[in-house]
Order: structure tokens, then C-alpha cells, then sequence
């Protein structure tokens, strides 16, 4: 599959020609080696690439859904204490937050889920004392969220309020509007 595309690529500062009719093509799990003197557009073909400078002629394509970095040659001035060490990871923090993700993540078994007490996978039917209005929320993991579906994080103000409790018990969310009471009407899988 070609990840990135660049056909007939052309790029000029003043009257220096850095890329005249550049073209390659890139696919999934190849390797590339761009080799060539100072000056001769190493570094401009990979800002064009992702997207930091814009080809005087030409096209760049990548694959949907493909992401894109760029670790500078030169980086930004930095603090004297942050390390080498420190700016290369910082390319990687995405990757470093999904695979915390991964590592925490625990799959749900759904014969599993109780209905004594709320814990996530629950739906949990309220009553919202202040408005005096039911509302059912299910209880889900923080990457689960989806507030027009009345999917709550469990770590959410509301969500870690309502986990541990039982069916008629009030419980008091501290949120930043101030404290919410619910009562818990209902608790399903």
C-alpha cells in the first residue's frame, strides 16, 4: 500500500532550484534513505511532506488516515535542563499515551457486570434531585465517552460518584456547578 506520494515536486528559494521534478512513492513497511549534499532539499521534501512548507509545483499524497511527524533538524530553544532524550519523546507521545491506553485497558465480559451496585458497563437510571428530572446515564471507560449517547467516564464528576452505589441511594456529585444529588432509580447492564 503507498503511504506517501510526491509526483513531479518542485520547490525554489529565490533562484535556487532545491527540488526540480521530484518524484517518490513510499509503501507500508518500506525504508528510505535520502542521501545528498547540504542544500540539495533533504529537509524541504520532508516539510513539504508533512505539510510545514507548500511545493511551487507538484503534489503530495498520503494514505487516509496515515500521521505524519517530523522531528527538526535544529530544534526549538529549550529549557537548559530538557535533555536529547527529552525532545525525542516528545515525537512519541502519542504513541506513548495509546499504549498506556492498551496496557490499561480491560475488556468487559458482560456476564460479569453486577447489578447490585453501579460499576462501569451499567446503565444507571437517576433522578437528578435539583431539575427533578430522570436521566439514565451508562458508565464507561474515559476513551468511551460520548455525551450525546449519555456515555459517562467513570472518572467523570457524576460517573465516580454513582459507582459503588446501590438502587434508592442518594449520592452527591461535587461538579464544577456546585454539588448534584442523585438518586438512583434503576441500575441495568
Amino acid at each position: 500500500m503507498i503511504e506517501v506520494s510526491v509526483n513531479n515536486a518542485s520547490k525554489s528559494f529565490g533562484f535556487k532550484n532545491v527540488l526540480d521534478g521530484f518524484d517518490l512513492e513510499a509503501t507500508t513497511g518500506e525504508r528510505i534513505a535520502l542521501i545528498g549534499p547540504n542544500g540539495c532539499g533533504k529537509s524541504t521534501l520532508f516539510k513539504i511532506i508533512s505539510g510545514e512548507e507548500k511545493l511551487d509545483k507538484g503534489m503530495v499524497s498520503t494514505r487516509k488516515g496515515a500521521t505524519i511527524g517530523l522531528l527538526s533538524q535544529i530544534p526549538p530553544k529549550v529549557a537548559d535542563d530538557v535533555t536529547v532524550r527529552d525532545i525525542l519523546l516528545r515525537s512519541f507521545k502519542d504513541l506513548f499515551e495509546l499504549e498506556k491506553k492498551l496496557r490499561l485497558a480491560k475488556i468487559i465480559d458482560e456476564s460479569e457486570i453486577d447489578t447490585k451496585t453501579v460499576q462501569v458497563g451499567n446503565k444507571v437510571k437517576v433522578l437528578d434531585m435539583e431539575f427533578d428530572e430522570e436521566v439514565e446515564y451508562t458508565i464507561v471507560g474515559s476513551t468511551e465517552v460520548d455525551l450525546s449517547q449519555n456515555r459517562i467516564s467513570n472518572e467523570s464528576p457524576i460517573g465516580s460518584a454513582l459507582l459503588g452505589a446501590k438502587k434508592n441511594q442518594v449520592v452527591e456529585a461535587q461538579t464544577p456547578g456546585g454539588v448534584a444529588k442523585f438518586k438512583i432509580l434503576a441500575i441495568k447492564k
